[in-house]
């Protein structure tokens, strides 16, 4: 494909992710335009020296992707419910700066000291231990994410076809599978890829880390967000999400295809 021919299939890319991806309509090509869009996000946010570029273009695409998946099913999720809020959350760096920078302001004081509490009694746990704890997320006042607008993608994806079954797994510690829609996890998937791809091809660095303890290290440090958009691994020793195996070839296919 030549570069024009390459421009005409992303504005058709554009308009179809900017509405939505459905999962039936994606395509390599597709998975490609949104890498590079994201890579665009990405260096966007050095010029300006905040992540906020990144999840500005991310998260409503997660939202009205996750939407367009959840029409197919049926969603016991509603506000005020809050079982999912209490277990090992993973999140990409840009995700933790950018929620450590919106905590509003009058909440920043209850958060910072719910979140010494929560990792004092649970920041020692491996990430298999943790799932044998419940451990309520800092945000989490009155049974409301407090940064609800700013929350990862983890959590924007966090979808159930039964509260009742959450309650029992998340809160009394049941073990049952929570019937989340595939649907669902590969919409989650695919922007999970598409920031890895766009952060090691900016020479940034990838992945996903525990996120209370990587929030603590956030909010401890006024540097990291210009550091790490130096390209500095600001999150060096902190609990890292488990990878699939398998992960890491498959970013390097996708980026190969997205770049070349």
């Amino acid at each position: 494909m030549n570069r024009a021919d390459r421009r005409r299939a992303d504005k058709e890319h554009a308009r179809k992710i900017d509405a939505g991806i459905d999962l039936d309509d994606l395509s390599p090509e597709m998975m490609g335009s949104l890498i590079r869009r994201t890579y665009s996000a990405v260096e966007q946010a050095r010029r300006f020296g905040s992540v906020a570029p990144i999840l500005g273009f991310m998260n409503p695409l997660i939202d009205k992707s996750t939407q367009k998946a959840a029409r197919y099913h049926s969603i016991a999720c509603s506000k005020g419910c809050w079982y999912c809020c209490t277990v090992w959350v993973a999140a990409s760096i840009p995700e933790v700066i950018h929620f450590a920078n919106t905590v509003p302001a009058g909440q920043k004081a209850g958060f910072s000291t719910r979140l010494d509490e929560s990792l004092s009694q649970f920041g020692h746990l491996s990430f298999d231990q943790r799932g044998d704890t419940v451990t309520p997320c800092p945000a989490l006042v009155d049974k409301l994410c407090s940064n609800y607008q700013n929350r990862p993608n983890t959590c924007r994806t966090a979808m159930s076809a039964d509260a009742d079954i959450c309650r029992r797994s998340y809160v009394e510690l049941s073990g049952e599978d929570i019937p989340t829609p595939m649907s669902i996890n590969g919409i989650r998937g695919i922007f999970v890829v598409a920031l890895e791809c766009a952060l090691v091809h900016a020479g940034l660095v990838p992945g996903a880390y525990e996120f209370q303890a990587a929030l603590k290290r956030t909010l401890a440090d006024p540097t990291i967000e210009r550091r790490w958009l130096n390209g500095e691994d600001v999150f060096a020793g902190l609990p890292e999400d488990p990878k699939a195996p398998g992960e890491i070839a498959a970013r390097q296919s996708f980026m190969a295809a997205a770049f070349s």
